[in-house]
């Protein structure tokens, strides 16, 4: 088990990404930081209770996906995905050099992740999806 964790930035941390940041918290190790981020300041204030949890709402502060992300080790891209390239194209020019950028996006290809992001390959973009196991909810 890891004794702590790098920097998180979970950009749309709705049901999927939201469900993953709870659990990060509840797992009870130490993360570097925690930035969250929602389109509404509602939403934003239900993550805001979460310790150590910075969280982002995105009417109230326009940059806040590209802040979150710019100090982030590792990113959660958790918008729909209509969203993911507009999303992907407003990050890219402030990602760490050595960030690990996680896909929760359905039918998104980690060549798209590559190309929006201006990486030569999927595999230099370090783009993982994770996948619901089909038929759970």
């Amino acid at each position: 088990m890891a004794d702590s964790l790098p920097s998180l930035a979970f950009l749309g941390a709705g049901s999927m990404g939201g469900a993953i940041l709870q659990g990060v918290v509840a797992g009870g190790i130490p993360v570097e930081s925690i930035h969250a981020t929602n389109r509404t300041a509602e939403k934003a204030a239900a993550l805001a209770a979460l310790g150590g949890v910075e969280s982002i709402a995105l009417a109230e502060r326009p940059t806040g996906n590209a802040d979150a992300a710019s100090d982030a080790r590792v990113v959660l891209i958790g918008v729909k995905p209509a969203m993911v390239e507009d999303l992907l194209a407003e990050i890219a020019p402030v990602l760490r050099p050595d960030a690990v950028v996680v896909s929760l996006a359905a039918g998104v290809t980690l060549a798209r992740f590559a190309a929006v992001l201006g990486r030569a390959s999927a595999s230099s973009a370090r783009c993982r999806t994770l996948r619901r196991p089909s038929g759970r909810a």
